[in-house]
């Protein structure tokens, strides 16, 4: 990066009182933004839901929390079938309780890349940041033993040779989810996979460029979720910064799914 008398300036006043109010807003515009990526509409997530809808026939929503994502699913993709996963059992009843839908199936564990048992760290005031990562929040938890299964184990033994569409939203175990369906991500058939980057990947080390090279040795190109767009991703270490952001691989050979992401979308 070239300097310039911006930069000197800066470096001068680094510890001045402006510089550092600047700095805490910037911490605080970066909190609520962080915050916003957490609601489903604003970041984009309904917006690509609907865009991809008329491609979608089998869906798994791994990490489906309290089912508000596939109870939208299942609204705009009338021919769609989605299986869903979540592996702490008090949020699962949640689960089943409010999508009652015959084309949902309700597994009965959550994925992971072995099957076995795992610790969850369970958050009985806020259910929705329980994981399987051993990530800080502000709130009390418990630990528990849960359940898991392969993605490719479970997609065979219920007969699902495609899944158009993956969607992984593990507050952590993003990277283990994936690695569980390495026989259908190799050849091909995983259409599209949507997860999510953030913070907690500090505390897995899998880091954004892991995802941009598995991805592209496996024959998808990745793309950024924006509120009413998706942007093309060519990995450079500026996207290295741990604010939460979801993304989009979406395979070479599925130029159906490209094509509905690509269709401009307006802001609803």
């Amino acid at each position: 990066m070239r300097e310039t008398a911006l930069h000197r300036w800066v470096g001068n006043h680094k510890d001045g009182r402006f510089v550092r109010s600047l700095d805490r807003g910037v911490f605080a515009v970066h909190h609520l933004l962080n915050w916003a990526h957490s609601d489903i509409r604003a970041s984009g997530e309904i917006s690509l839901l609907r865009a991809l809808a008329p491609g979608l026939q089998t869906v798994f929503d791994v990490g489906a929390h309290d089912g508000t994502w596939a109870e939208e699913l299942l609204r705009v993709a009338p021919r769609c079938e989605v299986h869903c996963f979540e592996a702490s059992p008090a949020m699962r009843r949640e689960l089943a309780a409010r999508v009652g839908d015959d084309r949902a199936v309700i597994a009965p564990s959550g994925l992971h890349a072995k099957p076995g048992q795992l610790r969850l760290k369970d958050y009985p005031k806020a259910r929705f940041l329980s994981s399987l990562v051993d990530y800080p929040h502000d709130h009390e938890h418990v630990w528990c033993e849960v359940e898991v299964e392969a993605g490719d184990a479970y997609a065979d033994r219920v007969g699902v040779d495609v899944i158009d569409l993956l969607k992984i939203d593990t507050d952590g175990s993003e990277w283990d989810v994936v690695e569980g369906f390495a026989r259908r991500l190799r050849a091909g058939r995983i259409g599209a996979i949507q997860f999510e980057y953030g913070r907690v990947n500090i505390v897995t080390r899998h880091l954004l460029a892991d995802f941009a090279q598995l991805f592209e040795d496996a024959g998808y190109d990745l793309f950024r979720i924006r509120r009413n767009r998706v942007e093309p991703v060519h990995y450079s270490f500026d996207l290295e910064n741990f604010f939460v952001a979801n993304f989009l691989a979406i395979h070479r050979l599925r130029s159906d799914l490209a094509a509905l992401v690509h269709t401009p979308r307006a802001t609803r």
